[in-house]
């Protein structure tokens, strides 16, 4: 069974910004955005009605899955710090730094090597994933080391994982 709904013209222009054209529907667009805000690590806003808990969530002011492949640059706020870097390298580093200087990096000790993948390790104790490879982009911080080869979206997705481990809340701010 559908439902008709009534939108405003600013609403209707905000959702065809976000469509693919013919391809998406209204309709398309609203799950995706749905299924994008009910996400673990995305989430925006607080109360969330979805099953995580809101005080573990990380909000995000702009989409980062919308931004655009080579955009450099990224500004997050991990509790009350707000970091500013230029790369994915500069941020891991970054949080890094922050982890040690608020004495949480030995929460994330105890789970290293943390994997991405079957093929890649997030973080680790040495720049070497799994497969035997080693890093293409490592960052170093007193003796943590992180893959930063890939994109923003996913490198913030990443450290989301590392993140919650600490208790940390990440938000994005453009």
């Amino acid at each position: 069974m559908t439902k008709e709904i009534k939108i405003s013209d600013s609403i209707f222009e905000r959702l065809q910004g976000l469509a693919v054209p013919l391809i998406d529907t209204p309709e398309s667009v609203i799950q995706r955005l749905l299924d994008h805000y009910e996400s673990n690590c995305f989430q925006v806003g607080s109360p969330s009605p979805s099953p995580v808990d809101s005080t573990e969530a990380h909000s995000f002011v702009e989409d980062p899955l919308r931004r655009e492949s080579r955009q450099r640059g990224v500004v997050v706020k991990l509790g009350e710090e707000t970091i500013r870097a230029s790369s994915v390298s500069e941020l891991y580093t970054e949080t890094l730094k922050h982890l040690y200087q608020k004495g949480l990096l030995d929460k994330v000790k105890d789970h290293l090597p943390l994997a991405t993948s079957k093929h890649r390790y997030l973080i680790a104790g040495t720049p070497i994933h799994p497969n035997g490879k080693e890093f293409v982009v490592p960052v170093e911080y007193r003796g943590y080391y992180m893959e930063a080869h890939k994109d923003y979206k996913n490198g913030i997705r990443h450290l989301c994982k590392i993140l919650d481990m600490c208790g940390v809340k990440l938000t994005y701010l453009g």
